[in-house]
C-alpha cells in the first residue's frame, strides 16, 4: 500500500466523522441499471479496494457482466479517471479518517453511490506509517522496498542518528514500547475510528478485529488483512453490490489465504506481550518481500542496514513481465542471495523451462515447494512440466498433491484432468473438470473442456447440453457457439452445426478460424460454392492468417481452380514460413500437376525446416517414388523410420520401394515390421501378401489375404487382389 494510502495514526488523539452523502439508496442504485447486472462499476479507495475489485471479478462479475475499474484516492484525478466516474452506473468509494487526493469536485458525475470503510490493525504497530529514510522507487517496484507499510518510525530516528544497526536493533529489542506509547489508548482510538467507519457505511468489521486479534494474525501490516478479516470486507461489500449469496459463500470457502500481499510488518516483542498475543513465538519469522522469512532480530538489522535482494525483485519483474531471457541471469543471482524465496525458485524454474533446462528448472519448483509446502501453484508447475515431458505417472502424482493442498483452486483440477485424460481416464477427468466448474461457475474454459470431454467419451448429448447451460449465460461467447457446432459435428449432426457456427462469425467477424470451420463443415455438407464463399471471407477478414489462406487452397483445389489454389498455397507458405503442413499439402498439389521437380523441391524444404518431422521425410519419400527415384526415397523413408519407428505406413512405403527395386528380402523383413507394429492393419497385411506373392511364397500369401479380409470385409481392393491370386493359382494348376 503506497504510504499515502492512509495517515497513519499514532499515539497521540485524534478524532474524525464521517459524513456520508444521503444517495445511496437500494432503491436508486437499483434504478440505474440499464438490465440485471453488466453494470459500469467504479471503485474509488486505496489498494484494499483493488484487492475486493478483484475477488468480485473472480466470483460474482462473470455471472452479473459487470464491468469494474479501480481508481487510487491517493493520487490526482487523470482525465481518464474523471470520464469513468461520469460514466459510470454506480461508484463505491472508501471511507478514509482524510478526504481523497483524488478531487472529483466539479465532474458531472450522476451515479448513486455505496461506501466501504477502510479496514486496519494499526494499534499492533505503534511505529508505523513512515517510510525507510533511504526508501527509493524503482521501474520495477514502484513503491520502494520499505514504504511506509513497511516502516518504522523508532528505527528511523536511529538510522538518521548514524546509530550502529547492532547497537540499535539490541536497544530496540529490549525497549519496552509502552514507556513511549500508551498502547490501550492506541487501540481505542483505532478501534473508535474503525467503528465509527463501519458505523457511517453499515460494515461490521471492527467487533471482528476486536474478537480475534488477541489468539491469531488478523492483519498482516497495519493495512493489509489476513484471510478473516479480508473474506469478512469482501462479504459485506459483495452484499452491497447485490452479488448471490451463493456467489459469496463460494467466495468464503474459495479464499483460504489472505488475497493481499503475503508480505509482513514484525510484530514487537513487547506489544506482543501487552496484548497477549500467544500466536507469536519467540522465534517467529516474518515474510519480507518475495525473499522468505526473518526473525524479529533479522527483519530489523536488515531495515537498519537498508538491506534487500534487488536482483531478485529486478528478475521477478522481468519474470512477470515475460522478458524471461532478462529474468535468468537475475533471478540465479536472486535464489543465491535469497535461497528461502519460493517464489525466487519458481520464477527461476520458468526462466530455466525457457531456457531449454527442464532438470534444473524441475530442482527449482522442487525447492519451492519444500519452502512453501501449502502453495498449490509450485506443485501445480511441476506436475504440468512432468506431463510435457511425457512422466504421466509422476504428473499424475504430483497434480493430486495440488489439489490437495488447494481445493478450491478450479486451475489444479483442470490441470488434472487434462492428465488424466492423457492417461486415458476420461470418467476421472470428467468427475475434474465437473468440480473446477462448480469451483468456478462462470469461467468458460472449464466448462467448455468439460463439454469436449463428454463428447469424446461418445456422451454428446452431455456435452451439447454442458454448452447450452454456458449459452444461457454468455450468450455472446463466440468461442461457446463455435465448440457447440464442432460436438454437433462430431455427432454427425452437421446441419445442425451450421446455426451456431454462423452465430459465432457473427459474433466475431474478424475471428477467421470460425469462417474456416464454416467452410470446412459446408464442405462436408456437400455445398462447395459456400463453402468457397466463407472461405475466401476468412482470408479477407485476417488477411494475416496462414491458416485461412491454406483452407482456401484446400477449397479451390477442390473446386477445380488448381491455379488460385497454388497461389493461395504459396500465400500461406510466406504467412507462416515454418509451417511444414501448408508445403506438405503445397508439394502435393504440384505432384498433381506432374510438376514433380518442384513438388520435390517444396518437400525437400518442409524436411529440412521440421527438422526432426518424421512426416515430412515420409512425404518427401512419397514424391521421390512417384519420379521413380528409389535410391533417394528410400534414403528418405529410412530417416522418418529413425525418427518414428513404430510408424508402420513408413515401413509399408519403404517396402515397397524395396520391391521395386527387387530387394523383396528386404521388403518382406520391412513389411513383417508394420505388421507386428499393426497386427490389426488390414492394409498392412494386404501388403505383406502382396510381397509374399512376390517372393513365390503364393500359399503363405492366401492366407495372409484371408486374414486381410477377415479385418476389413469391405475392401473391394484386397477381394480383388485375393481373387487374383486365386485366379493365378488355379491356372498353374491346370496348366
Amino acid at each position: 500500500m503506497n504510504v499515502a494510502d492512509q495517515p497513519a495514526v499514532t499515539g497521540e488523539d485524534a478524532t474524525g466523522s464521517v459524513a456520508i452523502p444521503a444517495e445511496t439508496s437500494a432503491a436508486r442504485i437499483g434504478s440505474r441499471r440499464k438490465s440485471p447486472g453488466r453494470r459500469r462499476i467504479v471503485l474509488i479507495g486505496n489498494c484494499q479496494l483493488g484487492v475486493m475489485a478483484a475477488l468480485y471479478e473472480r466470483y460474482v462479475a462473470g455471472g452479473t457482466g459487470d464491468i469494474l475499474k479501480v481508481i487510487a484516492s491517493y493520487e490526482d484525478l487523470t482525465p481518464e479517471a474523471a470520464t469513468a466516474i461520469e460514466q459510470a452506473d454506480l461508484v463505491v468509494e472508501q471511507v478514509l479518517d482524510l478526504g481523497p487526493q483524488a478531487d472529483m469536485a466539479g465532474l458531472a458525475a450522476t451515479a448513486p453511490r455505496i461506501f466501504v470503510p477502510v479496514v486496519t490493525a494499526a494499534f499492533l504497530w505503534p511505529f508505523s506509517g513512515q517510510a525507510h529514510p533511504n526508501n527509493t522507487p524503482y521501474p520495477f517496484m514502484p513503491i520502494g522496498p520499505y514504504p511506509g507499510e513497511a516502516g518504522d518510525s523508532y528505527l528511523n530516528r536511529m538510522i538518521l542518528a548514524n546509530a550502529d544497526p547492532e547497537a540499535a536493533v539490541a536497544a530496540y529489542e529490549a525497549l519496552d514500547v509502552t514507556s513511549r506509547v500508551n498502547l490501550d489508548r492506541l487501540h481505542e482510538l483505532v478501534m473508535d475510528r474503525q467503528r465509527s467507519r463501519d458505523q457511517a457505511t453499515g460494515y461490521r468489521i471492527a467487533d471482528v478485529i476486536e474478537a480475534h486479534f488477541r489468539t491469531e494474525q488478523v492483519f498482516l501490516t497495519p493495512y493489509h488483512p489476513n484471510t478473516r478479516i479480508a473474506v469478512t470486507l469482501a462479504a459485506q461489500l459483495f452484499r452491497q453490490l447485490g452479488a448471490a449469496e451463493d456467489d459469496i459463500e463460494r467466495m468464503r470457502s474459495g479464499v483460504r489465504v489472505t488475497p493481499f500481499p503475503k508480505d509482513e510488518t514484525p510484530l514487537h516483542p513487547s506489544v506482543c506481550r501487552h496484548w497477549g498475543l500467544d500466536f507469536v513465538a519467540p522465534d517467529r519469522r516474518y515474510r519480507f518481500l518475495r525473499e522468505g522469512s526473518f526473525t524479529f532480530r533479522d527483519s530489523a538489522l536488515r531495515y537498519m542496514r537498508y538491506e534487500w535482494n534487488d536482483a531478485l525483485e529486478k528478475g521477478l519483474f522481468y519474470n512477470h513481465s515475460g522478458n524471461l531471457d532478462a529474468a535468468l541471469a537475475l533471478l540465479k543471482v536472486g535464489v543465491t542471495r535469497s535461497p528461502g524465496s519460493a517464489e525466487g525458485h519458481s520464477a527461476l524454474a520458468r526462466a530455466l523451462f525457457h531456457a531449454g533446462d527442464d532438470e534444473q528448472g524441475m530442482a527449482a519448483l522442487r525447492r519451492s515447494i519444500e519452502i512453501d509446502p501449502e502453495t498449490g501453484s509450485y506443485r501445480a508447475s511441476l506436475g504440468e512440466r512432468l506431463r510435457l515431458l511425457g512422466r504421466l505417472e509422476d504428473a499424475e502424482e504430483i497434480l493430486r498433491s495440488a489439489v490437495a493442498c488447494e481445493p478450491a483452486e478450479a486451475h489444479n483440477h483442470r490441470l488434472l484432468a487434462n492428465l488424466l485424460r492423457q492417461r486415458g481416464d476420461a470418467d476421472g477427468s470428467i468427475r475434474c473438470l465437473q468440480q473446477a466448474s462448480l469451483l468456478d461457475p462462470y469461467s468458460v474454459a472449464p466448462r467448455m473442456e468439460l463439454a469436449s470431454q463428454r463428447a469424446a467419451a461418445g456422451d454428446i448429448e452431455g456435452g451439447i447440453r454442458e454448452l447450452q447451460d454456458v449459452i444461457a449465460f454468455q450468450p455472446d461467447n463466440a468461442a461457446v457457439h463455435a465448440r457447440l457446432a464442432q460436438i454437433l459435428a462430431g455427432g454427425n449432426r452437421v446441419q445442425d452445426a451450421i446455426a451456431p457456427l454462423r452465430k459465432a462469425v457473427e459474433l466475431a467477424p474478424d475471428a477467421s478460424q470460425y469462417r474456416v470451420l464454416l467452410s470446412d463443415f459446408l464442405l462436408r455438407l456437400q455445398q462447395p460454392e459456400e463453402a468457397l464463399t466463407d472461405a475466401y471471407a476468412a482470408a479477407i477478414c485476417d488477411p494475416a492468417s496462414a491458416r485461412a489462406y491454406a483452407h482456401l487452397a484446400h477449397v479451390l483445389r477442390l473446386t477445380g481452380d488448381a491455379v488460385a489454389a497454388e497461389a493461395a498455397f504459396w500465400q500461406a507458405a510466406r504467412l507462416a514460413p515454418g509451417d511444414i503442413q501448408i508445403r506438405r499439402e503445397l508439394s502435393a498439389l504440384l505432384m498433381q500437376a506432374k510438376r514433380f521437380e518442384e513438388a520435390v523441391a517444396v518437400a525437400r524444404e518442409a524436411a529440412e525446416i521440421g527438422g526432426g518431422n518424421a512426416e515430412a521425410y515420409a512425404h518427401l519419400a512419397h514424391v521421390l517414388a512417384r519420379m521413380d527415384e528409389l535410391e533417394r526415397a528410400e534414403a528418405a523413408l529410412r530417416k522418418a523410420i529413425g525418427l518414428a519407428p513404430g510408424k508402420a505406413d513408413f515401413r509399408l512405403l519403404l517396402s515397397d520401394v524395396l520391391a521395386r527395386q527387387r530387394r523383396l528380402d528386404e521388403a518382406l523383413a520391412e513389411v513383417r515390421l508394420a505388421v507386428q507394429h499393426n497386427p490389426n492393419d488390414a492394409q498392412a497385411q494386404g501388403h505383406l501378401a502382396h510381397i509374399l506373392q512376390l517372393n513365390g511364397r503364393v500359399g503363405e500369401a492366401d492366407s495372409v489375404f484371408r486374414r486381410a479380409i477377415e479385418l476389413a470385409p469391405g475392401n473391394a481392393h484386397l477381394r480383388n487382389q485375393w481373387a487374383a491370386l486365386q485366379a493365378r493359382r488355379a491356372q498353374a494348376a491346370a496348366g
